[in-house]
């Protein structure tokens, strides 16, 4: 996985976690869910992580739509988990060339 992928999704954690209380706060790990089953954000939480990892690919040269009706309706696909969002990020600047 791409470091600066991975570091523009642990701002964004960080910056979210900032407005949650402790027992809702994300950890840094790759299996931390984002959309899978045990996930502690809310909607708004979501929303926030989202944009936020979006305007920081956007300031690395990617543009990437993570507010996808079909990324948000799969709580198993590429928005499952930290690591599988990195995964995507990374697939995306693949196929961007």
């Amino acid at each position: 996985m791409s470091d600066d992928l991975r570091a523009a999704v642990l701002a964004a954690v960080a910056d979210v976690n900032l407005q949650l209380p402790d027992e809702r706060r994300l950890a840094d790990a790759d299996t931390t869910p984002v959309l899978a089953a045990g996930s502690t954000l809310d909607s708004l939480a979501t929303l926030n992580l989202l944009v936020g990892v979006e305007e920081r690919c956007a300031a690395l040269g990617l543009d990437v739509a993570l507010l996808d009706e079909a990324l948000l309706a799969d709580p198993d696909g590429p928005l499952a988990t930290l690591g599988t969002l990195v995964a995507h990020l990374a697939a995306v600047r693949a196929a961007a060339g």
